[in-house]
């Protein structure tokens, strides 16, 4: 993808698997690759993410292409069954087991490939078949790990480190209501973020709660406000939950009463003070055959037109990922536009699809013959997304009038060209105030 937009973007497409073997544990992960190298990727907006279910198929080099992280899913505490998971109820008091990489098989080869491209390789731990909230209360293989969050980090970072990954993405989808729930919540996340840290720089940590679970008021939510300096980004499931992004779209109801775009708002403002590129955009898509995979799943156009709209408001989104047992067909590609970011890299280079353009900018109504590559057109403070900073007041001049006492909520949203051309986002503490930009201001609106 390029350094600042996600475009270029062939999908994930493996055969339709069958239905999952767990491997059999083994009492030690694989032995760590001889050296570490670092991982330079493109950040922010420009992350791309594929989740692989360690069971399915092996994809090829050329499906990865324009991925910039790849989640293995999932490190878990059960033994998968056809008749069902059969839960560890000590919750792997000896060792976690090791994660098989794809297809069932531990490919360390694979991971080191993928990460001298410029990949980041994560580990999913948890997710559905640890328990969800809609199964009944206590039923969970989640209940039997309350008690076990400094082991759990331990062990999962023990395999970060033996299997070269970096870093883990914590898939949680289970209840939150109890205390026991929430401390196990918020150690883990601690403990989780102090552990990668001990190994090095650039790890990565994430979470990929439900939609309903990060609104305003839940404890989920309060409890990633409190931890928001530990997370590298936020990654929500625009699924399965209180959104219909699929019939919807981003910024209509119908199907389901609540917005994405307000579910996406409130957790850029609400947990990451307006930081928009901290929060990836969960998608699950329809299976190859046409089946819906999770409720509110979606196919290529489907998902190309949701990530047009969030990109009218959020600009600077933090990129999208996507969940699918079949993968993407390959025809989410030049989805974002705008400048490239001054210190992300890119990452792969894909060969462009020429059935499907890229999206394009508005054409100029004037009719200019072309429009030089290299200047830099002159911002339109109308369009431009603001960010909210408080700056060291000024000493005022002396002076023989009064002055007005500042009021509580002193600030400015000053708006930069260098940050995202887009629709304006500013509340709270600089709501109402001014926006500077070159040659005037403009009062801050809240979408």
């Amino acid at each position: 993808c390029g350094a600042d937009c996600i475009s270029q973007c062939p999908g994930l497409s493996m055969p339709n698997p069958t239905a999952p073997v767990t491997p059999q544990p083994t009492k030690s992960p694989n032995p760590p690759s001889p050296t570490r190298s670092p991982v330079n990727v493109a950040t922010d907006n420009s992350r791309v993410i594929a989740y692989l279910g360690n069971w399915e198929f092996c994809p090829s080099e050329q499906q990865l292409a324009s991925y910039t992280h790849i989640i293995i899913a999932f490190a878990v505490t059960y033994q998968w069954t056809v008749n069902g998971n059969i839960y560890d109820t000590s919750c792997t008091d000896e060792q976690l087991p090791a994660v098989p990489t794809c297809g069932n098989t531990y490919r360390q080869d694979l991971i080191d490939s993928w990460r001298a491209q410029g990949k980041k390789v994560i580990l999913g731990f948890g997710g559905a078949g640890m328990g969800g909230s809609w199964n009944a209360p206590g039923s969970g293989c989640w209940e039997h790990c309350f008690d076990k969050g400094p082991y759990l980090s331990d062990q999962i970072v023990s395999i970060v480190s033996a299997q070269n990954l970096d870093g883990v993405d914590l898939d949680y989808e289970y209840f939150y209501n109890t205390q026991e729930q929430q401390k196990f919540l918020k150690d883990m996340t601690s403990s989780l973020r102090t552990k990668l840290d001990a190994l090095g720089a650039g790890y990565e940590l994430t979470h990929a709660p439900m939609d309903s679970d990060v609104v305003p008021g839940t404890a989920y939510y309060n409890i990633l406000q409190e931890h928001t300096d530990q997370l590298n980004f936020l990654m929500p499931q625009f699924y399965n939950g209180i959104t219909r992004a699929d019939v919807d779209n981003f910024d209509g109801v119908g199907v389901k009463p609540i917005l994405a775009q307000s579910v996406y708002k409130d957790i850029s403002v609400g947990i990451f003070g307006g930081q928009q590129d901290k929060v990836v955009y969960g998608f699950c898509l329809k299976n190859l055959d046409g089946t819906n995979a999770c409720e509110g799943s979606v196919d290529d156009t489907t998902a190309v037109s949701i990530v047009q709209s969030m990109n009218s408001y959020y600009r600077c989104n933090g990129g999208i990922f996507f969940w699918g047992a079949d993968g993407l067909r390959g025809s989410v590609r030049d989805l974002k536009g705008g400048p490239p970011a001054k210190t992300a890299q890119p990452t792969a280079t894909a060969t462009p699809n020429p059935t499907l353009p890229p999206v394009a900018a508005t054409p100029d109504p004037t009719g200019s013959p072309t429009v030089p590559p290299t200047p830099q057109p002159t911002p339109d403070p109308m369009v431009f997304a603001c960010k909210c900073v408080f700056p060291t007041p000024a000493t005022p001049e002396p002076t023989k009038a009064p002055t007005q006492p500042p009021t509580e909520d002193v600030g400015n949203c000053v708006c930069d060209p260098e940050v995202c051309t887009t629709k304006y986002e500013c509340e709270g503490a600089c709501g109402g105030n001014k926006c500077e930009y070159p040659g005037g201001t403009k009062t801050c609106q809240a979408i």
